[in-house]
């Protein structure tokens, strides 16, 4: 009987078994967690990882992709230029044997009128046309004036003469024709009377101040 331990020690023994076992189990689950976080940042580190390669290969990609086509720019504009200037040669030959012909003025200005002739079919070829001027109305789209004259019987603002002519390709303009337009009697006369107005004005300013 002396060697049975009474109940307050019975249940102190337990209570610190219980406890023991409570620290295992609580070991073991801090453990698991641990083990949990640490798959869980493989996981997405290796997830970083993919991303970034998926990111290199498409930023290759991308750089592959604009220097073709920075060369197949490259190379439409130098066979553009390689065609235009294949077909520019033969006029060149046309220039360079006029002027080592020693025919006369006459033969002379033929041969210029033909390159001239050559000159606009090739442009025509290529989509460029002169821009519709003399007897037009004045579009200060494609027309610039250089001057203005009256003339009887020409309509006001229309174009009497065509310095220079001009050019464009569709509806982009590539020179605009420099050109004389009509003006009317009234307009010079409007003119005319606003240099009076001006100069009647200035003579009162000076007489004033005098």
């Amino acid at each position: 009987m002396s060697n049975m331990k009474k109940p307050a020690e019975v249940r102190k023994v337990l209570r610190r078994f219980l406890e023991e076992d409570g620290l295992e189990e609580d070991s073991v689950s801090e453990q698991k967690r641990a083990e949990e976080a640490q798959e869980q940042i493989e996981a997405l580190e290796a997830e970083v990882q993919d991303l970034k390669d998926k990111l290199s290969r498409q930023m290759a990609d991308m750089a592959n992709m604009r220097r073709r086509q920075a060369e197949d720019t490259q190379r439409t504009r130098e066979n553009s230029v390689m065609q235009f200037a294949s077909e520019m040669l033969p006029i060149l030959d046309s220039f360079r044997m006029s002027l080592q012909s020693e025919g006369s003025k006459e033969d002379l200005q033929q041969g210029v009128e033909m390159i001239l002739g050559m000159m606009t079919d090739l442009l025509a070829r290529h989509g460029v046309e002169e821009v519709p001027a003399e007897g037009e109305v004045f579009d200060p789209m494609v027309h610039e004036a250089v001057g203005v004259i009256e003339q009887e019987g020409a309509v006001p603002g229309t174009v009497l003469n065509v310095q220079m002519p001009g050019y464009r390709i569709g509806e982009r303009v590539l020179r605009p024709s420099r050109v004389i337009v009509a003006q009317s009697s009234e307009s010079k006369s409007s003119e005319n009377d606003d240099s009076v107005d001006e100069s009647a004005e200035e003579a009162t300013e000076e007489t004033e101040s005098a």
